[in-house]
């Protein structure tokens, strides 16, 4: 899975607190309904240390772990809208090679199979001119 873009310290323990969640198969809908308990635990064996030096406190904890749960869900969705995108772009299983090959490879940014309507250059699968590409 790609990587969260972190911008703030809230962020940081989030992620920390994601990956805990992903080695440990808790989906961001099961980390959404833990309760409190539940969260200060899987924010104790992520190390999150408070920035202040004390424990947290439970609206802390809730935080750190809500703000996952959003991240995780932010980029589960970029995912798949992505790999969505991608399929739309691509010919059907068995028709084309490029795209048989890209499927395969997972990637999802490459030329469309089928060229722009206004494409100058012929018009032809995969096209990479300045107006397809």
């Amino acid at each position: 899975m790609p990587t969260i873009n972190v911008t703030n310290p809230l962020q940081e323990k989030a992620v920390a607190v994601i990956a805990v969640a992903r080695e440990n198969d808790i989906s961001s809908t099961e980390l959404r309904a833990m309760d409190t308990d539940q969260r200060a635990v899987l924010v104790d064996v992520a190390g999150v240390a408070p920035d202040k030096g004390h424990s947290f406190s439970a609206h802390e904890i809730d935080r750190i772990v809500g703000v996952a749960a959003h991240l995780w869900q932010t980029e589960a969705e970029r995912t798949f809208l992505e790999r969505q995108s991608a399929e739309k772009r691509m010919a059907p299983k068995g028709e084309c090679v490029t795209c048989d090959r890209e499927r395969s490879e997972g990637n999802v940014h490459f030329p469309a199979h089928n060229a722009s309507t206004n494409c100058r250059s012929g018009a032809h699968n995969h096209c990479t001119c300045d107006t397809c590409w």
